[in-house]
């Protein structure tokens, strides 16, 4: 199966991310208008529970599968841990639930949402095959399919039923019925390589010890997310955490498109070098034109949407937002080079580069934020992914001298 170029991929992760976003919001609208706030709260409850620790118990597996060049490991190796992860999750959510004092309808939706969860967890093992092989319309038309199947069904139950366990049981099932129909027959048709290897247990523990790398890594990324946060909120005081919170939001939709962006060109880091930098130079480009793109948002609408969005807590911190746009374009240049790297095997190294960006930003925010408060807060980030950036080139530098010295050697030999 031939694959789709990085535009085309790209554009495909767009509007499937866009499908699911967008089904997600709907369904809590629905809830809402249909079951009630008390079901909405629950609702939310149980997704504020379940989310944490079910991205927790992805692994990264998904990415870590799309970026894997050496084929070390197949496609029932990523399952087999996905689904050991994914069920010892379910147990320590409806656990934690049990502890903080939920109980019957509460506590079933909670065990209900971490099923849902874990089944799409589930799911991304499949998909991560169609965008290893760049196929990102297939990743797309299953998650549109989801999307166009979770709501129909779900409001019909509500209106049935009027009950909140029933929807969320109807969820579960359009869910499963997307995995089986994905990993069924159709995947094996498009992708042959996905009957090949059965799940070694051997190799599963391997893969299991490589993915906490990743999964450190993604826990250090989240913390140093919130370093900014909780810096402001200790030292500013929870009104200029508001400001900041009210700019993270402004921006949200910029992340999205970038991250989809990211997904798509996933599975080019796994090639050769030249290909790699090839993906990973264009890739900085598309960021480097969203960032300009963003500023001029900045500088055209930036104070009537702060001022819709503070209203009378208006305060002129254009300047901050349009930072925020640049700062985000080294923190995903940062992430594409980690992954550039994990694709190599190299997850120690980038747990450690991770490490070294998260301590400068928490450094950089102590230092900064008590003196200039909320630029303070923005910049801290900026410096930590430089670090990572700087970090992440001098070593692709040395895998290319390394690549250039074996070729090198090559000829010779063969002279």
């Amino acid at each position: 199966m031939s694959g789709l170029a990085l535009r085309r991929n790209a554009f495909w992760s767009i509007l499937g991310s866009c499908a699911q976003q967008v089904s997600n919001l709907l369904l809590l609208i629905a809830i809402s208008r249909m079951l009630g706030g008390e079901s909405l709260g629950k609702f939310s409850y149980a997704i504020a529970i379940c989310s944490p620790i079910i991205a927790l118990s992805t692994l990264g597996l998904r990415n870590l599968q799309v970026v894997e060049s050496s084929e070390r490991f197949s496609h029932y190796d990523f399952r087999r841990v996905q689904l050991i992860a994914s069920l010892v999750a379910i147990v320590a959510i409806n656990l934690t639930g049990w502890i903080i004092g939920k109980r019957n309808e509460a506590l079933i939706a909670i065990l209900l949402v971490s099923v849902s969860q874990a089944v799409t967890s589930q799911l991304d093992t499949v998909l991560a095959c169609f965008q290893k092989l760049r196929r990102m319309d297939i990743v797309a038309q299953c998650r549109t399919f989801t999307a166009i199947g979770v709501l129909p069904v779900c409001i019909s139950v509500a209106v049935l039923t009027r009950s909140l366990t029933s929807v969320l049981s109807s969820l579960v099932v359009v869910r499963l019925v997307s995995f089986f129909v994905y990993s069924g027959s159709w995947l094996k048709s498009l992708d042959p390589t996905s009957a090949g290897r059965p799940a070694s247990w051997k190799r599963s523990r391997e893969l299991a010890f490589s993915s906490t790398h990743i999964a450190a890594m993604t826990g250090v990324a989240t913390l140093e997310v919130a370093i900014p946060s909780l810096a402001l909120d200790y030292f500013q005081g929870a009104t200029v955490l508001g400001h900041y919170m009210v700019i993270c939001t402004i921006y949200l939709p910029i992340p999205f498109v970038i991250n989809s962006i990211l997904q798509a060109s996933l599975p080019y880091l796994g090639s050769n070098l030249r290909e790699s930098d090839s993906i990973v130079s264009r890739v900085i480009t598309y960021l480097f034109a969203l960032t300009l793109l963003g500023i001029a948002f900045v500088f055209v609408a930036g104070t009537p949407v702060l001022k819709l969005f503070l209203g009378d807590s208006y305060v002129p911190v254009e300047k901050q937002l349009a930072l925020v746009f640049v700062v985000s374009f080294f923190s995903v240049t940062a992430t594409v080079l980690m992954h550039s790297l994990i694709a190599r095997q190299m997850y120690r190294l980038c747990f450690i580069y991770s490490t070294a960006s998260c301590s400068a930003t928490a450094l950089i925010a102590i230092l900064l934020v008590p003196a200039y408060g909320l630029s303070g807060a923005v910049l801290a980030p900026l410096v930590g992914k430089i670090v990572a950036i700087a970090l992440s080139l001098i070593v692709r530098g040395k895998l290319k001298q390394f690549s250039q010295d074996g070729h090198a050697y090559s000829n010779a030999q063969q002279a």
